[in-house]
């Protein structure tokens, strides 16, 4: 996904070709221009009014009418499952770390099962991992599909094999999640009442619901009598355009102008549309799977460090009758050292 600034005027980025649909609209729309342009010489040298008539100017505003209707459906289909798209894969990720976390927390302060805790827990963050990646890669069109994970370095041979040979990954690592916190339960590794126990499994399979719903992005695509009619009615209408340019317009100048920017606008807005109706692939504005997989990965790491296991110890003061208002800055610095902090360590921003 590009990430622009419009800048104070918002202009600043209109020049930039990086995934925008003006290279293929403007090859598309200079023919137009350059036939409307040799038409109104026609029509000027050979004086041929009756080219086109007015009744079929008054019709093809009809036409055009239409069109606009169909382009304007078309973006907006495509704007809300790019939308929707972000929203659900967004509700996944945040599903499956509040569930992770959830079995961070439940997790026994016994010194006698701190080993056992820990195996727990690298085993855990381990098989997130693994789910995080197979679920992008079950609503991914990418060339390479390949993700970042956890290494799975630990983990039963066996069982990795059999995960490699399957076709439903994700339903296994999920089944393989449930099972392990279940007999962490009984064993006393996690120490949460059953209820509360149970909102971490409810976690996961809102975030396994939530990707069911992605998935319906993904393989159910724009209705084909819809995607037909459309596409053959904007070659149509870049046909007809030139004619009707070239006696509307006086000059040859003009009438390549407006034709120009009438193919040269539907075609970009049918381009558009094709450019996020699918936003989990390859192109320059779908979305970061790479990086959103390896987010998820950082977060998983930090989750179980024990700086972030365990709150701070806290002294009150019993001097002070209410907290002080201080600035942030005295503490982690300002959001210009924390972004350098950031990327100094090597952390997703």
């Amino acid at each position: 996904m590009i990430s622009y600034d419009p800048g104070e005027w918002g202009v600043a980025f209109i020049w930039s070709l990086k995934g925008s649909v003006f290279g293929r609209s403007i090859w598309l729309a200079i023919p137009n221009g350059l036939m409307a342009a040799m038409l109104s010489v026609y029509v000027a040298r050979y004086e041929q009014p009756w080219l086109v008539t007015d009744g079929v100017k008054m019709v093809w505003g009809s036409f055009t009418f239409v069109l606009g209707f169909l382009l304007v459906f078309r973006n907006g289909q495509a704007y809300s499952r790019f939308r929707q798209g972000a929203k659900l894969m967004n509700k996944v990720t945040a599903c499956w770390l509040e569930a992770a976390t959830s079995f961070v927390v439940f997790c026994s302060d016994e010194e006698g099962k701190q080993h056992k805790v820990e195996h727990f827990l690298q085993l855990m963050i381990r098989l997130f991992s693994m789910l995080h990646c197979c679920a992008l890669q079950e609503v991914a069109d990418l060339e390479d599909d390949s993700h970042d994970i956890l290494s799975p370095d630990g983990i039963d041979p066996a069982s990795m094999a059999y995960l490699m040979e399957v076709d439903n990954k994700m339903e296994v690592i999920i089944h393989w999640i449930r099972d392990l916190c279940v007999t962490s339960a009984r064993d006393g590794i996690l120490t949460a009442p059953p209820p509360i126990l149970s909102r971490g499994i409810q976690e996961l399979s809102l975030g396994q619901v939530a990707l069911f719903d992605v998935k319906k992005i993904t393989e159910i695509p724009f209705p084909f009598p819809y995607a037909q009619v459309l596409s053959s009615m904007i070659i149509i209408h870049s046909v007809i355009t030139p004619v009707l340019a070239s006696q509307a317009c006086e000059g040859w100048l003009w009438a390549s102008i407006v034709c120009f920017l009438v193919s040269f606008s539907t075609w970009s807005l049918l381009y558009i549309a094709l450019e996020i109706d699918q936003p989990f692939g390859d192109d320059e504005n779908d979305f970061p799977l790479c990086e959103i997989q390896q987010e998820f990965n950082e977060h998983l790491k930090k989750m179980i460090v024990s700086e972030v296991r365990y709150p701070p110890k806290f002294a009150l003061d019993s001097s002070k009758d209410s907290p002080r208002i201080v600035s942030s800055d005295k503490f982690w610095g300002s959001a210009e050292e924390s972004t350098k902090k950031e990327h100094l360590y090597g952390a997703l921003s």
